[in-house]
């Protein structure tokens, strides 16, 4: 049975019985909120998605991955790992064709990008996470 918002909202007085399952109003044995539950639409997943259309582009015939150093070049893949990092919209420091990721997709693509010893206590630098979340989003799809 259907009812529609109005008779829900008429059907609702302070004095509404309960039921002794739920704690949910009740009239004439019929639960007052009869909305059917709709679930959410799953929110893709922008980074993984974008990982796995690359990753069928460097797989060969005998399902073997080849260079993979190409995937971490691309600037759109390495700001969607920073996006991925600091989903909150104040943390939004670089836009996407800044030149901090250009750069870093140069130095990755030239072999010049190395990381430099940090003690256990130092913070990871924002360069660095970045290049370890692109590590870590494509060998989580492999």
């Amino acid at each position: 049975m259907v009812y529609s918002k109005e008779s829900i909202l008429e059907s609702k007085s302070p004095k509404a019985p309960t039921s002794s399952t739920g704690g949910r109003p009740k009239e004439n044995n019929i639960s007052v909120f009869t909305t059917p539950l709709i679930p959410k639409p799953r929110q893709t997943d922008y980074l993984k998605t974008l990982v796995r259309k690359e990753l069928q582009l460097y797989k060969n015939k005998s399902n073997i991955f080849k260079d993979l150093i190409y995937i971490l070049n691309k600037p759109e893949f390495l700001f969607a790992c920073y996006k991925k990092i600091h989903e909150k919209p104040f943390n939004n420091m670089i836009q996407p064709g800044s030149t901090l990721i250009l750069n870093l997709s140069n130095s990755i693509v030239k072999g010049k990008f190395n990381f430099t010893n940090l003690s256990a206590n130092s913070k990871i630098p924002l360069i660095h996470k970045i290049v370890l979340k692109a590590l870590v989003t494509i060998l989580e799809e492999i």
